[in-house]
Order: C-alpha cells, then structure tokens, then sequence
C-alpha cells in the first residue's frame, strides 16, 4: 500500500469500482430482453449454432434465467476477463461484442448472482459475481468455483456430454421487471426473432426460448421464396452490402408501418423502419405507395 507520503508524488494508483458505481450501473436502462441480446451475442461470436433460454420458475413466477451455448467456451484466463468491467481481447471485424462490457452489465441489469459454467478443448471452468460479496468486499470482483456435479450434469444437458459450450444461470432477479413466465417468453422471442432474423432465416443459427424456436422475422423476407430481388451487391470501395426488394406478392396488413430502411451490423438488426426524418433526410417519405419497397444496409 502507498503510504500518504508517495501519494504525493505523482503515481497513477489503480482502484476497482466501488459497490455504490456497481450499483448505479444496474440501473442504466437495460431492458430484459437487451440484456440477453448482449448475451447471445457473445454465444454467436463464440461460433455457438444453438442458443437455448431457458427459466426456472414457481407457480409463473421466474426464479432463476438460464442461457446456454454450444460455441468454443471459454479457458479460466477468457472466462476471469468475461467478468472485468470492460475486456480487451482478440476480435475479428465480424464479431458483434466491441467493448467486453454488455454480458457482465446486462448480467447486472438483471441478477444481484451469475455463475458461469464453460467448457473449452482445454477442460471445464466456472465462476460467479455475487452482489453480496462485492457490497462486503466494497470492491467490484468475481470469485472462481470449485467444479461440482450438478454443473457438468446441467452444461450437459444443452450441449451434449463432454461437447464444449456456455451456461449462464442468472437468479436473485430483483431487477426483472415482469416475473411472469408467459410476458417474460413472448418478449424475448419477438425481439429474439426481429434481432436475429437473417442469422436465423439462414439456418446459421437456432434459437430455442423455454423450449419453442424462434422463427425469423425479416422485414425484407431476403430468404422467402417469393421475394423480387432488386438489388443485392456490395457498395464500391466498401465491406458493405446494400439489398433492395419489392414484396408486393408477399405482404399485406401492416407492410406499410415497417416499411422504409434496415441497418444491420454483423448481421444483427440494430435500426428499422427508416423513412425520411430528422437523422435521415435523403431518403423517402412514409408513404402508403411505397409499401412494398425495402431496402437493408449490412456491415
């Protein structure tokens, strides 16, 4: 420790997030549903092809939150850096985490408890944050679990015995808005179904919640057998693709409230329905004659 007489002198002290920062952290707008995005997209950068969320719960009422993959898992040192506020680690371009921060705050946003089950080539590994501990400790940490029989036989469950993979169990929920099993299922599939959509309508990925699979709801129905592709290539000098449709022959009813624009990042849906406005000014009105045109920039 530096005594009072080197704080003087200029040298940079480290210091970990204290419990009151944590605290603030866990209330920073995350929506459940968002929460488990952040987690999902760390199962697809982990080259997961299934992902599975699951709930315990009593009389409808949710309990516990599980989440599990079957990607590459993680060795002690990755899984030790998932839990940092903020982990720098080899990324490719394709690759939806940026910043290492979304799986342990959107974690938070959620659970005052997370364990980690994981799995690589190298063995199994688990760890957990406990709010308890961290409020006692007044410092942000996580602590490393002795592997126990009941998280091999849970891991194993999802992935296969001995196949490598990811469970996250979220429980002591005090910030779960709804509890209830039934709002808590209809909300992660419809914005599982909207997020994912082109990985899940490309069959690059399966996403099963509470045992039903999500379908893929793509505003531009780019894999339907009845779409009429009217652009579909690469911007010049760029990595990015730019797709234009007509759905004319395939959708009716609300086709004129999602049309306009999609932007996708890596594949992930993160902003829709553009039509002219404020941030997007060159591009065209709402307008019922333009219903059936769509148009998705991917990056």
């Amino acid at each position: 420790m530096l005594s009072k007489k080197n704080r003087s002198n200029g040298l940079f002290e480290p210091a970990a997030p204290g419990f009151t920062y944590i605290k603030s952290q866990r209330n920073i707008g995350y929506k459940p549903q968002t929460a488990l995005g952040d987690l999902a997209d760390n199962s697809i950068d982990a080259d997961a092809k299934n992902i599975w969320v699951d709930v315990e719960s009593k009389d409808s009422v949710i309990n516990r939150i599980f989440i599990a993959d079957d990607g590459f898992g993680m060795n002690g040192e990755t899984l030790f850096g998932s839990f940092k506020l903020g982990y720098e680690r080899k990324r490719t371009q394709n690759q939806l985490g940026k910043f290492g921060v979304g799986g342990t705050i959107g974690s938070l946003s959620l659970a005052a408890l997370k364990i980690t089950i994981t799995r690589d080539l190298e063995g199994i590994n688990a760890r957990k944050y406990d709010l308890a501990e961290i409020q006692k400790q007044d410092q942000w940490g996580s602590i490393s679990l002795k592997i126990e029989p009941w998280m091999i036989e849970k891991l194993d469950s999802y992935v296969g015995e001995g196949e490598t993979g990811t469970l996250i169990i979220l429980s002591n929920l005090d910030k779960l808005s709804s509890k209830r099993k039934g709002n808590f299922e209809r909300t992660i599939i419809n914005y599982f179904s909207q997020i994912y959509c082109q990985q899940i309508a490309a069959e690059e990925i399966q996403i099963k919640v509470c045992g039903k699979t999500v379908p893929s709801k793509d505003p531009i129905f780019f894999f339907h057998k009845d779409v009429n592709v009217l652009v579909d290539e690469l911007i010049p000098e760029t990595e990015m693709r730019i797709r234009v449709v007509n759905l004319k022959n395939i959708v009716t009813g609300d086709s004129v409230a999602k049309q306009g624009g999609y932007i996708f990042r890596c594949n992930r849906l993160i902003e829709k329905k553009i039509v002219n406005n404020d941030s997007w000014d060159s591009v065209w009105n709402y307008h019922p004659n333009y219903r059936s045109v769509r148009w998705a920039v991917y990056y």
